[in-house]
C-alpha cells in the first residue's frame, strides 16, 4: 500500500527517487534534502536548502544540488554527492561555471551526470563525474561526434552500468533543441 513518509521537524515533504528495492527513498523536507530508510528520515542536507534527484540501486549514494554563497555573496546552486561514511560532497563545476546540479548517478553510485552552467551567458554544459576523473565535460569528451556548433546542454539520467547518458542539447544542423542518447562505450565492470 501506499506509506506517509513525514516531514522533518513537521511541515513538507516530497520524494523524487527511489533505490531499486524501494527500501531508501530521497526528497527534500522543509528546503532540506532528506534520505529515508527503515521508516525514519535523516537530514542529509545539514540544513542547507539542497535537493537530491537521484540515488543509487542499494540506496548508498544520494545526488542533487545544494545552495552555497558564491564571492559577491549571491546564492547558487552546486551539485553533490551523499554517502555515509563522507556525507555531504561538493562536486565543484566545470572551469569557468557558476551553479550547476547533478541529476542522476549509475547504480553503483560511482558515475554522476548533470549540468554546469556560466550564470553570466546562461550558457550550460553536460557534466560526467567519477571520483578518478573529477568533473568532465561531455562535449570536450565526445566532441568529435558533435557537428560543427552542436552542445550537450544537460546529461538527466544514466544507464544502471553507466555506459549511456540521455539529456538535452542543441542540434546546430538542424537549428533546435533535441534529446541525446550517447553511448559513452564504458560501463561499470559487473
Amino acid at each position: 500500500g501506499m506509506q506517509n513518509l513525514g516531514a522533518i521537524g513537521g511541515g513538507w515533504s516530497y520524494a523524487t527517487d527511489v533505490s531499486l528495492d524501494g527500501s531508501v527513498v530521497v526528497g527534500q523536507s522543509n528546503g532540506t534534502s532528506f534520505r529515508w530508510t527503515a521508516g525514519r528520515m535523516q537530514d542529509i542536507g545539514d540544513g542547507r536548502e539542497s535537493v537530491p534527484w537521484g540515488v543509487s540501486a542499494d540506496g548508498s549514494v544520494v545526488v542533487g544540488w545544494v545552495t552555497y554563497f558564491d564571492d559577491q555573496n549571491i546564492s547558487r546552486r552546486r551539485p553533490f554527492r551523499w554517502t555515509a561514511n563522507e556525507g555531504m560532497e561538493d562536486l565543484y563545476l566545470l572551469p569557468g561555471d557558476g551553479e550547476g546540479i547533478a541529476w542522476s548517478v549509475s547504480a553503483d553510485g560511482s558515475i554522476v551526470v548533470g549540468f554546469s552552467r556560466d550564470y553570466r551567458s546562461g550558457h550550460r554544459r553536460a557534466f560526467r563525474w567519477t571520483p578518478r576523473g573529477g568533473m568532465q565535460n561531455l562535449n570536450t569528451l565526445y566532441a568529435s561526434l558533435l557537428t560543427n556548433g552542436s552542445v550537450l546542454s544537460e546529461a538527466h539520467s544514466i544507464s544502471p552500468n553507466g555506459r549511456f547518458i540521455v539529456g538535452q542539447g542543441y542540434n546546430a544542423a538542424r537549428r533546435r533543441t533535441e534529446a541525446f542518447l550517447l553511448d559513452t562505450g564504458y560501463s561499470i565492470p559487473p
